[in-house]
């Protein structure tokens, strides 16, 4: 996208306790429809 002009966002969120990380992580992706999910890269 950033070689086609468009601009990309990142986020971070500090999750504490640690134990609460993977359910919060689970969350977040299940919440996110698949084309905003791009984890590898490819469309």
């Amino acid at each position: 996208m950033v070689r086609l002009g468009e601009s990309i966002g990142v986020s971070f969120l500090k999750v504490e306790p640690e134990s609460l990380r993977l359910y919060v992580e689970e969350q977040i992706i299940n919440n996110f429809d698949g084309d905003l999910w791009n984890v590898h890269g490819v469309s």
